[in-house]
């Protein structure tokens, strides 16, 4: 009886040995699950902010589009206004070049077309430079002219 006792006493031992590793393992393992946790949960918060920062930064691209788009816009309707613009004044100046009324009065031809030539030139000076602001205010620049 003594024996059976012995050797039931050296196997509950040895299991109490075994429970005792299998527990120090798997307390092991889950303080290494609990770091490597706590280390995705530190890259998932670092990968949000910078997820955020990089929407942040594409909202004020977008701004920045939108509010470039609108100057585009604005750039394009005021060329089409000095198009027309451009359009009357030539058909003025041409108006101005019908020399043939002047002619009957006493002035010879040289002195009309040289008086006429005379303002076409500081109206073709003033329609360069009114282009001039215009591409300038829409941020095009261009060589200055002659």
């Amino acid at each position: 009886m003594q024996a059976v006792l012995q050797k039931t006493v050296e196997r509950i031992d040895g299991m109490e040995r075994r429970y005792d590793e299998q527990f120090e393992r798997l307390w092991q393992v889950a303080t290494q699950l609990l770091e490597e946790n706590r280390q995705m949960q530190v890259a998932l918060r670092e990968t949000q902010a910078a997820l955020q920062q990089t929407i942040e930064r594409m909202d004020r691209t977008e701004q920045r589009y939108d509010e470039r788009f609108a100057e585009i816009q604005e750039t394009q309707r005021l060329l089409v206004e000095t198009s027309r613009e451009t359009q009357l004044t030539l058909q003025q100046i041409l108006s101005r070049l019908d020399v043939s009324d002047e002619l009957k009065e006493t002035k010879t031809k040289q002195q009309v077309v040289e008086e006429r030539t005379g303002h076409l030139e500081e109206e073709v000076k003033q329609l360069r430079e009114l282009i001039h602001l215009l591409l300038r205010h829409s941020g095009i620049s261009l060589p200055p002219s002659p």
